[in-house]
């Protein structure tokens, strides 16, 4: 497992095919997206409230599967981060 933290849309396929958990920590509300590799299919999307935050853990084996790869897409808003952890 890895933790990777970005505050724009990032390009992660290179890094991890399996979602461990996920942490939104927003500053002026935001949108996020997680899709299956650069421009593919929205997997996960997650709104998050100005100054809010957002935690979500996946154990495994259940963790969901990126086959291609994870692609972070902040598609609104502004966040203080954005942390995966990846298997």
């Amino acid at each position: 497992m890895a933790l990777y933290t970005q505050t724009a849309t990032t390009d992660l396929t290179t890094k991890g095919k399996r979602l461990g958990s996920v942490h939104i920590a927003s500053v002026a509300g935001a949108t996020v997206s997680l899709k299956d590799g650069v421009g593919g299919t929205v997997r996960f999307q997650w709104v998050v409230a100005a100054n809010s935050q957002k935690d979500v853990d996946y154990g495994m084996p259940s963790a969901p599967l990126f086959p291609n790869g994870i692609q972070v897409t902040l598609d609104a808003g502004s966040v203080q981060a954005i942390t995966l952890d990846l298997y």
